[in-house]
């Protein structure tokens, strides 16, 4: 709803990547507003885990996107969690 609240974002490797790839998390036309592609790192190893806490309020009910660019990659595994709250 219009109270929503994206508290953090985890992004999880479960397998490093390989090549130059990059991601964030956003919405159309803010693609990074909520994680830019300078909060993570998906070449890092496995089992690292990257955070950001946006604390922005969703404007209503935002379709969230997360743009992937490969950057030459053809290997590699993360898991997007986004936790969100409605304050009460």
């Amino acid at each position: 709803g219009a109270a929503d609240i994206i508290d953090h974002i985890d992004v999880i490797i479960d397998t490093a990547f390989d090549g130059t790839p990059s991601a964030s998390v956003g919405i159309t036309g803010t693609a990074s507003k909520y994680m830019a592609a300078t909060d993570l790192d998906l070449t890092a190893a496995a089992g690292t885990v990257f955070t950001v806490h946006p604390g922005l309020g969703a404007a209503g009910a935002e379709s969230l996107i997360i743009t992937y660019s490969a950057g030459g990659a053809s290997a590699g595994a993360a898991r997007f969690i986004v936790f969100y709250g409605t304050p009460a």
